[in-house]
């Protein structure tokens, strides 16, 4: 995938997160694997470095964090939802630094702040 262009994603039920190119309609990479369960929620979001992130949560309770870019996963899992993961949004915190609020059908919001490696706050 190359810097700078515009990218779209989307989660499937049988746990995958595919990224797209917008203006060809055509997958941006290989299908990005590890959820075991349906993917509910896709965001991007930008570090102060100006790397692109991108988040996934899924009913497997988990949240991935990819680099859309290369493919690859950044950190481990985030794990403390008790139930589906099912919307996830980027911000930036009063530091700067870029944070993660997820919510899940557990009736949690968990935020996350995004340093080096995923760290939950």
């Amino acid at each position: 995938m190359v810097r700078g262009r515009l990218l779209l994603a989307s989660g499937a039920d049988d746990g995958t997160v595919r990224v797209w190119d917008p203006e060809t309609g055509e997958a941006a990479g290989e299908l990005l694997t590890g959820h075991t369960g349906p993917v509910n929620t896709v965001a991007f979001g930008t570090t102060l470095g100006g790397q692109l992130l991108l988040a996934s949560g899924a009913d497997d309770r988990t949240v991935r964090i990819w680099d859309p870019t290369t493919g690859e996963t950044v950190g481990e899992p985030l794990t403390g939802h008790t139930d589906w993961v099912r919307a996830g949004a980027f911000g930036t915190g009063p530091d700067g630094l870029l944070i993660l609020a997820t919510s899940g059908a557990d009736r949690a919001v968990l935020v996350w702040r995004l340093l080096a490696a995923p760290q939950t706050t």
